[in-house]
């Protein structure tokens, strides 16, 4: 090979594929206006998330809280879409000669599918389907031709093609052998996602669609304020290793928020999020008054934003760090703005509200949802955030030991103690992980974490076993969460001390 220069090779298999470790991705479920309800998606730009889940729908703060995420810096959001008990896809059924011959179904349930129609083509003995969008409801243009299908033998060959389809399934009628016949502009019809009838248990699927293997991050309901719907969120943070986002009702009263507050705080897994209180004003989508929406996007959007710019998930998004700033402003105005001590009394009862500070609105509360009395290590939301994404980073570390070789000079234990050291030294550069020097102590990394894999943790019965272990200790760096200020005023014939 020549050098300098560039040289391109084939290779047998694709590169390999990490697993994923970012503290900014989001996770999102509620009701869409499309979309699949039986998988997640994943938006990585607000037109890309429109394409995926479509206009926002009266009954659901989904699409605004996207529009928020994506406004303050988001850049990965995952959505899973809540459907009703008995969600319904819109269909046709074509008949053949005499009998119907075959059902064209939408890809997905929900109203705006009733907007797709159909056409059959028949050339001698084959047929072709034509899918159509004639009111532009889908498309965004009337009469747009979403898909134009190749020319079937038989029903059997489409329903091979509709596999593939973006926006329809073919379904077999053996009561019809033959093919079916030409139609022009058939409308699906009956299609619903029968949102009037979910409950808990359709909300609860949909976060059971977001498996571990997607990494850590913000999850949330948003404008779901529930006891089940927190609990759930609580507990899907818990087991999927993801910090949760719970709201609250929209409302002005400290009162109402403080007794909201409360029944989020005697949760089990309460420290795996944090509580955001407080309404904000939105720009409008057309002319006229703004939209009043939670605030859970924003903060969401907020975390992201702080997490891609710094890479440390210790840092709070909030106050100065939590702002609409430059040309991220999207929020235009708070629907509560709590005095100093309504926000002084909220804060100690875990609910996160936001400030207008000279037009940008800022968050300006970052504590979990645990009393701080009864959880003094865990009431730092980005200490807790930390915690998640040592997990994450540890985990993918100690995913690349399982099968290795454990040899007696302690070889394997060295090497994996070295990269878990390794990534938590990273945490330490950051100033996440404290160490006591400013106290005066030795400082170091050694003071801000221990990483052991030593034979007092690797003991002969677990090597044995066919176990690898390490033992982790790490201090967190906390943020003030009260900066105080003392002034002394001396004479101009005083020296200062």
């Amino acid at each position: 090979m020549t050098r300098p220069g560039v040289q391109f090779a084939d290779i047998a298999s694709a590169p390999r594929r990490f697993a994923p470790t970012a503290t900014d991705t989001g996770f999102m479920i509620g009701f869409a206006e499309r979309g699949p309800a039986t998988t997640w998606t994943l938006s990585q730009s607000l037109d890309e998330w429109k394409a995926n889940h479509g206009a926002r729908l009266t009954y659901s703060q989904l699409a605004d809280q996207a529009e928020c995420f994506f406004a303050e810096g988001g850049a990965k959001l995952y959505t899973a879409r809540v459907v009703g008990a008995s969600p319904v896809s819109a269909f046709v059924d074509l008949m053949g000669a005499s009998a119907v011959t075959a059902r064209v179904a939408a890809k997905y349930p929900g109203p705006i599918y009733n907007n797709i129609t159909i056409d059959v083509i028949v050339v001698s003995s084959t047929f072709q389907i034509v899918v159509k969008d004639t009111s532009g409801a889908i498309s965004g243009t009337p009469a747009t031709i979403l898909e134009t299908s190749p020319f079937f033998a038989t029903v059997t060959d489409a329903v091979a093609w509709s596999v593939g389809s973006s926006y329809v399934t073919v379904i077999d009628n053996v009561l019809g052998a033959d093919n079916p016949v030409a139609v022009t502009n058939v409308p699906l019809t009956g299609g619903t996602d029968d949102n009037a009838n979910a409950t808990q248990t359709q909300y609860d699927t949909a976060l059971d669609l977001f498996p571990g293997s997607l990494g850590p991050g913000q999850v949330a309901a948003p404008g779901v304020s529930t006891t089940a719907m927190n609990t759930s969120l609580s507990n899907h943070a818990a087991a999927k290793n993801r910090f949760a986002i719970f709201d609250l009702p929209n409302s002005t009263s400290k009162a109402t928020l403080v007794t909201a507050a409360s029944a989020i705080r005697s949760l089990v897994n309460a420290r795996k999020g944090m509580i955001v209180g407080g309404y904000q004003t939105i720009p409008a989508l057309v002319a006229g008054a703004p939209r009043t929406v939670s605030r859970v996007g924003t903060v969401m959007g907020l975390i992201a934003r702080q997490d891609i710019a710094t890479g440390n998930p210790n840092l709070a998004a909030a106050g100065d760090q939590g702002s609409s700033a430059g040309d991220s402003v999207f929020a235009t105005g708070l629907v509560y703005t709590p005095t100093a001590a309504d926000r002084a009394e909220l804060n100690l009862a875990g609910v996160n509200v936001a400030i207008n500070y000279y037009g940008a609105i800022r968050n300006y509360g970052f504590v979990t949802a645990a009393d701080r009395t009864l959880a003094p290590n865990h009431w730092q939301a980005s200490n807790v955030r930390l915690d998640m994404a040592i997990k994450a980073d540890a985990l993918a570390i100690g995913d690349t030991y399982v099968f290795r070789q454990i040899d007696g000079r302690g070889h394997t234990a060295a090497a994996f103690a070295g990269e878990l050291s390794g990534m938590l030294n990273r945490y330490y550069q950051l100033g996440a992980l404290y160490d006591d020097s400013f106290s005066g102590g030795a400082g170091g990394p050694t003071t801000a974490f221990r990483v052991d894999t030593g034979s007092g943790v690797n003991t002969p019965a677990l090597v044995a076993s066919g176990t690898l272990s390490a033992a982790i200790q790490v201090r967190r760096s906390p943020f003030a969460e009260l900066v105080q200020i003392n002034v002394r005023v001396v004479s101009t014939q005083e020296a200062l001390s």
